[in-house]
């Protein structure tokens, strides 16, 4: 029974930090053309907030927010070296 519960609480606790990760993804003007479907870093450029982590949608056009992101502060790259 021990284990069972052991087993529950672990598994929320991935939920709850996947959760607070990922944030929501909300609707923006920046405009990706050009760069492929994924994440990327603003860079001030094209209404992109330099410092945020982007995605692009599959149309090429339309991106979503996600945040601030540590990284595209420091570097501008989604992983820095």
């Amino acid at each position: 029974m021990k284990f069972l519960y052991f087993t529950l609480v672990l598994a929320a606790l991935f939920m709850l930090i996947s959760q607070a990760e990922a944030g929501p993804c909300k609707a923006t003007s920046c405009s990706c053309s050009g760069i492929p479907n994924g994440l990327f870093c603003g860079d001030g450029n094209l209404g992109c907030t330099k410092g945020h982590v982007y995605q692009c949608g599959s149309d090429g056009k339309n991106s979503c927010d996600f945040g601030i992101r540590n990284s595209c502060v420091k570097c501008n790259k989604l992983k820095c070296p």
